[in-house]
């Protein structure tokens, strides 16, 4: 009986399609972007990245590299991510319901309420995640402007901690001497120590004063800001919309 000639050792190993852009986009969330000044007087972007299974925000460059996936481009309204060699874009807007709903559904139903915090700002839109409308903030600010004395008090209610010389400063503590309801509502406590903003170390009022000045002048459409509290680590991230 003739036998049929068997071809499948002429075809080769199947060939795996890999990963799609929508399997590894889904585990991120584009935040925003800001500026840093760079060498020889280079401005540079930088984006901040949720990676929702950790519930982290990073603050990443062009070339990073996040759980496997890497950063190929970072603009003002979107960021393009990489992995095996195939590329994916998140934009802003749009994933604020799908974060607020995973914020939402690890929080006891009896403190939903209290966890879906608003204010006249915005609102509260995951675990040390806030969403603030930039037209607030500009009202807000203005009003400060109007009454300077109010403005003072926010900057007052940041107690310098000096360090072991006595001279140098290593962040801002928040001991509120006005303006509370401000405080309250983008989720400072009373004694966090602001350690950074935007990866740049809190160490002179200027500083401060430049990161507003970004906010003022349209610059920044996310702030990442490294605390303490009660001794411990913890990371806020304001998305500006």
């Amino acid at each position: 009986m003739a036998v049929s000639p068997d071809f499948s050792v002429l075809r080769g190993p199947a060939i795996s399609r890999g990963a799609t852009a929508a399997d590894f986009l889904a585990a991120f969330r584009f935040a925003g972007s800001f500026f840093v000044e760079g060498g020889d007087s280079e401005t540079l972007r930088r984006g901040v990245l949720s990676y929702l299974p950790e519930s982290r925000q990073q603050i990443v460059s062009e070339g990073s590299l996040l759980a496997g996936v890497r950063v190929k481009h970072i603009a003002e309204d979107h960021i393009v991510l990489e992995k095996d060699g195939v590329e994916g874009m998140l934009t802003l807007g749009g994933s604020d319901n799908a974060m607020m709903r995973s914020y939402l559904d690890q929080v006891p139903s009896g403190e939903i309420a209290d966890a879906a915090r608003k204010s006249r700002f915005g609102e509260q839109t995951g675990e040390g995640v806030w969403t603030l409308r930039k037209e607030a903030i500009q009202a807000y600010y203005d009003e400060l402007l109007d009454e300077p004395e109010r403005l003072l008090q926010v900057f007052d209610s940041m107690a310098p901690l000096y360090g072991e010389d006595g001279q140098s400063i290593e962040g801002y503590q928040l001991q509120a001497v006005g303006e509370q309801a401000f405080f309250d509502a983008v989720g400072f406590l009373d004694g966090d120590v602001v350690r950074k903003v935007n990866a740049l170390p809190m160490t002179n009022r200027g500083r401060a004063e430049f990161f507003i000045h970004q906010v003022v002048q349209d610059r920044v459409s996310a702030i990442v800001i490294d605390i303490e509290r009660e001794g411990g680590p913890k990371r806020l991230v304001y998305q500006l919309r």
